[in-house]
């Protein structure tokens, strides 16, 4: 009964906090995006950064604070009313609700991709390797699948593209499974919040621009890679894929931004200094910190279990 307790106290306090940091974000995104001209980020580390902090913060702070102070600090006895106990189950159905999202979305993505695959063939080897399907609703060009994703390829697209368009797109799709976008997809899918539908759709915007620019490295390699958003963006209809697939050219996937960007290629824009070398240290410091700290800071946190509590 104690581990429980335990356990249904973490998960209550990891929803709190979670909810809490999470409408910050979502106040903080919105206030910036009124303060600042409408424009596209070429960070996407930072932007999904952000929008899993939430997530990320509140995980770590309840397995690192929030359940030690309860084994350590709470007494065996049963001090909850049974509206917190129905309170804190709420919570838990809170979990429960985004781990079905994602099997659901699991579920889904697989099936179809089933269906795609069904009767297509492999060209290339490796890691340049493609699949060709005849299937009529495959997108032109998409990235399926998670630890073992592929890029799959329209008849009609592997036809029309010229040999460097299809190296160059092919990379691109690439460097989405190279950066895991699509498991990426799927932990936001998991952790809705109200409110972050305009950091997620940024957050893709940007994953799109920079897969594009690690694609090429050359102006030539910029040229053909914009001829095959062309193509392809005419080729069909633009409709979104499910949800672990990042296609080349979707409805909401910027496509005249991208090929802009790409006319106007320049090769000192292909380097970014990543968010980890300004992350790292204000990480260690928190760490350090917290461990000169922790038994105050496991006082604390019981304390406020306590309030959060009753």
């Amino acid at each position: 009964m104690f581990a429980a307790r335990a356990i249904l106290v973490s998960l209550g306090f990891l929803a709190a906090l979670y909810c809490l940091l999470s409408l910050l974000v979502v106040c903080v995104w919105n206030g910036w995006n009124r303060l600042r001209r409408p424009a596209t980020f070429d960070s996407p580390g930072l932007l999904f950064a952000l929008r899993v902090f939430p997530l990320a913060a509140s995980t770590l702070f309840t397995l690192a604070f929030a359940l030690p102070a309860f084994l350590h600090l709470e007494s065996g006895a049963i001090d909850e009313d049974s509206g917190t106990m129905i309170f804190l189950c709420c919570f838990v159905l809170f979990f429960l609700a985004g781990l079905l999202r994602i099997l659901s979305a699991q579920r889904k993505s697989s099936q179809v991709a089933g269906e795609w695959l069904d009767g297509a063939r492999v060209v290339g080897e490796n890691s340049g390797a493609l699949t060709v399907a005849d299937h009529e609703g495959v997108p032109p060009l998409v990235l399926i699948g998670l630890s073992r994703a592929r890029v799959l390829i329209s008849n009609a697209a592997f036809s029309m593209l010229s040999g460097n368009e299809l190296r160059v797109a092919l990379r691109h799709e690439l460097e989405h499974r190279r950066s895991r976008d699509n498991l990426k997809k799927l932990v936001l899918h998991g952790a809705t919040f109200p409110g972050m539908a305009s950091l997620e759709n940024a957050w893709k915007e940007a994953a799109e621009l920079a897969a594009d620019e690690r694609a090429v490295s050359t102006q030539a390699e910029a040229l053909d890679l914009a001829g095959a958003l062309v193509k392809l963006a005419e080729l069909t209809p633009l409709r979104e894929p499910p949800l672990l697939t990042t296609a080349l050219v979707t409805s909401s996937s910027a496509v005249a931004l991208r090929i802009q960007r790409l006319l106007a290629w320049q090769e000192n824009k292909a380097s970014h200094t990543t968010i980890q070398y300004y992350l790292f240290p204000l990480m260690l410091a928190a760490i350090l910190a917290a461990a000169a700290n922790y038994g105050w800071a496991l006082l604390l946190t019981h304390r406020i279990t306590e309030w959060f509590i009753h």
